[in-house]
């Protein structure tokens, strides 16, 4: 069995090789879309489902500390009748590990008919359903989840 540090340092590196991976341009335009969000009036609103839940309580959290308006959004809500807190000029956020789950996917779909929200999808995989419909994405790419089983 590989000592603790080993596990702790394979980790760090699949961090450095995720953030590594991500396109500078894709970055720096969803953060330019999300200044813009903000200083327009409007929020941020990010969705997720399973692990990334907590990712964006996260991410709400600490925009709200900042003085930022921001939202989390449970896919399953949205899909199923809380779309209302989606307002014209805000900006959306789906995060999906695969970019194919049936609720993120119906959700993608609902919101693009709405030409009056930006949407955003992060997502580990480039072949994903959602990865191909979305045009506005930052593909992250992850050799591994750091535990033992590859799925956290």
């Amino acid at each position: 069995m590989a000592s603790v540090y080993c596990y702790f340092e394979n980790n760090i590196h699949a961090i450095e090789d995720a953030l590594k991976s991500i396109d500078k341009y894709a970055f720096d335009s969803l953060v330019e879309a999300c200044v813009h969000t903000i200083e327009s009036g409007n929020k941020i609103v990010v969705s997720g489902l399973g692990k990334n839940v907590p990712i964006c309580e996260k991410f709400v959290g600490t925009m709200i500390s900042l003085g930022l308006d921001a939202n989390f959004l449970h896919t399953n809500s949205a899909i199923h009748g809380d779309l209302g807190m989606i307002h014209r000029g805000d900006l959306v956020i789906i995060l999906s590990k695969s970019a194919s789950t049936c609720e993120s996917i119906k959700l993608a779909e609902i919101l693009q008919k709405r030409d009056t929200v930006q949407l955003w999808l992060i997502t580990f995989n480039p072949d994903g359903t959602l990865s191909k419909t979305i045009e506005n994405k930052l593909l992250v790419s992850l050799h591994h989840e750091g535990d033992l089983w590859d799925i956290i």
